[in-house]
């Protein structure tokens, strides 16, 4: 599906003169052939799939490899060459960038995440400069990081490989400046995180307030929220303050967020174990509660332990996550799905079984003698964890598609707005919760007066 459109927008384009893939983001194919599947495969071994390539009249390939994945530039030898002999003529030395420092990720080929495609023999159209190490990093989406303040995209750079695993990079001097500013990031993602942070808070008190607060299903609501309460603490602190800089605090955020955020999604399964248990007239004990604490914040302290020791060990091993090479975050695609990502489907996956199996049971015990209100709360329990797992759901996708494609700021924001959707929904919107706090500030107020 995804190459259909790809190759829709190419027929289109070309047909109606609409430039969907840029000029600087093309290049030229000689020697290549079509394979069974429609792929265009090159004598160089890459491979360009359907809707992503077409022939020109001169009997020559075009491909646009950013129109399937993210992409970068390798600048046009002749071009580069040019460009250095006009530096050494000022008596400006050069100075050669080991490839690992600037991409923080130790790999003898270029693009060692396999998930960037290659734009050949790119040049700058107008002005263009050299940048040196410290200016600049590049991003696992193929975007330059320039002065920790901007983000440009594939057409405005172009690397240069040199011997020894090194590179120069030459950035273009474009009337277009940069495509995100991070410190309007930085500044505006920070009070959502804190706002749901505070809700969260909120949520934790009215529970622990609430006569029901000894129940499982209390605990696991109170666990939750409070992982994930730490969980946006920590991100604040890596947006108001460059955590990069600092390696130590950058391995403690990243690996708090890492933790915490896993832990929330644990005791979201344990509640939903609960629920189903509960309409199974399962009823869950002071061992099962022992039980659901070693396995909520047990497992992620197992994952994040294996995690951290091959990131301190280092090397080139899929297992290294390489968190705080050049971000505060797991950056190695394979660690990140074995670690994060993949643990968090596979629970996902149990939530969704979970609460099926709950409506199946539910028609099952229709007529059982549990009395009308005790049936209710177990329904409105279902109902909460169903709208928790569906935000869990919402925010593992757009993790994972923002690490293909952009996403808008607007689902990110939605997503720092997860605390606050929390407390409406197990606070505001529940009328129980409501009616008990609403007794018991009453009863303190009158207290007082009295």
């Amino acid at each position: 599906m995804k190459i259909s459109i790809f190759a829709i927008l190419l027929v289109l384009g070309l047909a109606s003169g609409k430039d969907f893939c840029k000029e600087e983001l093309q290049t030229s194919v000689e020697d290549a052939s079509i394979l069974s599947n429609g792929s265009l495969f090159t004598s160089a071994g890459e491979s360009f799939p359907r809707g992503t390539y077409w022939i020109t009249a001169k009997g020559l390939w075009k491909v646009c490899p950013c129109l399937s994945a993210q992409c970068i530039r390798i600048c046009d030898n002749n071009y580069i060459t040019s460009i250095i002999k006009a530096y050494d003529k000022k008596g400006v030395q050069l100075i050669p960038i080991p490839w690992k420092e600037v991409f923080g990720i130790q790999a003898p080929e270029l693009t060692p995440t396999d998930n960037l495609q290659r734009v050949h023999n790119a040049k700058c159209d107008r002005l263009a400069g050299f940048l040196d190490q410290e200016d600049f990093k590049i991003l696992e989406n193929g975007k330059l990081f320039k002065h920790k303040t901007e983000i440009y995209d594939a057409q405005h750079y172009c690397i240069h490989q040199l011997e020894g695993n090194t590179i120069y990079l030459l950035q273009c001097d474009d009337d277009v400046a940069f495509e995100e500013s991070l410190p309007l990031k930085y500044s505006l993602y920070p009070p959502f995180f804190i706002l749901s942070c505070i809700s969260l808070i909120f949520t934790v008190l009215a529970y622990i307030y609430s006569p029901q607060h000894n129940s499982f299903h209390a605990k696991c609501v109170v666990f939750h929220s409070t992982c994930l309460a730490v969980f946006f603490v920590a991100l604040s602190v890596d947006f108001l303050y460059d955590s990069v800089k600092n390696k130590g605090l950058c391995f403690f955020i990243g690996y708090t967020t890492f933790y915490f955020h896993l832990a929330s999604v644990f005791w979201l399964n344990s509640m939903c174990i609960d629920v189903f248990c509960s309409f199974k007239g399962i009823v869950l004990t002071q061992t099962h509660l022992v039980i659901s604490h070693v396995y909520s914040f047990g497992t992620p302290l197992v994952l994040v332990a294996v995690a951290l020791h091959f990131n301190l060990i280092g090397g080139d091993s899929l297992l290294n996550s390489r968190l705080g090479e050049s971000l505060c975050w797991l950056q190695e695609i394979t660690a990140l799905w074995l670690y994060f990502h993949g643990p968090i489907l596979v629970l996902l996956l149990a939530n969704i079984f979970l609460l099926f199996a709950t409506y199946s049971t539910r028609r099952e015990r229709a007529a059982t003698d549990e009395t009308a209100t005790k049936e209710q709360e177990k329904h409105e329990w279902r109902i909460e964890c169903l709208i928790l797992m569906l935000l869990a759901c919402f925010d593992w996708i757009s993790e994972v598609v923002s690490r293909a494609v952009d996403i808008w700021i607007f689902i990110d924001l939605f997503n720092a707005s997860r605390g606050v959707l929390i407390f409406c929904i197990l606070v505001c919107a529940n009328r129980k919760m409501r009616k008990v706090l609403s007794e018991r500030l009453c009863k303190t107020t009158n207290n007082q007066a009295i």
